[in-house]
């Protein structure tokens, strides 16, 4: 009876299962006139419930701590996507080691966060990250690579480390 107690007061607290807090912050961001603040808030939400419901190391949790972390940067807030970001890679890494093809996005993420705060070199290392644990899901994963911009990141980030000491 205590543990049912316990998984109930989330949604008591909140008002919704981590599921349905999950499915509410990627509705509130595949809507076509998008508010990404409101996206934002549904994400970290989401986060928050899933941590309180699920605990650490569900998987649901570092979805939505990813999710965050993706809904952050559309915010223009790195800070809080880097915290996002990096908290879901240390719980992956956890368990998977450093080089893991489940580590590729949240690595991605960090590096983008990191990116956009204007710490490069941290950066550049992550990318590399994300791109070893991309190559380690094979043929798929590498096509996905192609497709996002980790590359294209690392070309913007050295430019600008170029034109910054030009």
């Amino acid at each position: 009876m205590r543990k049912i107690l316990i998984f109930l007061l989330p949604i008591w607290l909140f008002g919704m299962s981590c599921e349905e807090a999950m499915q509410h912050s990627i509705d509130e961001f595949i809507k076509p006139d998008r508010d990404a603040a409101a996206t934002a808030i549904a994400g970290e939400k989401a986060a928050q419930i899933c941590l309180a419901q699920c605990g650490e190391e569900h998987e649901n949790t570092i979805m939505a701590l990813n999710n965050a972390g993706a809904f952050f940067m559309q915010e223009n807030e790195p800070q809080k996507a880097l915290a996002a970001y990096e908290r879901s890679l240390k719980i992956l890494q956890k368990g998977l080691g450093k080089e893991h093809k489940a580590l590729a996005k949240p690595y991605h993420g960090v590096a983008s966060a990191q990116s956009a705060l204007g710490r490069y070199d941290e950066a550049i290392a992550n990318f590399g990250s994300a791109i070893r644990c991309y190559e380690l899901g094979g043929d798929q994963m590498r096509k996905d690579l192609m497709g996002s911009t980790p590359g294209l990141a690392i070309r913007s980030i050295k430019l600008e480390i170029l034109t910054a000491h030009t």
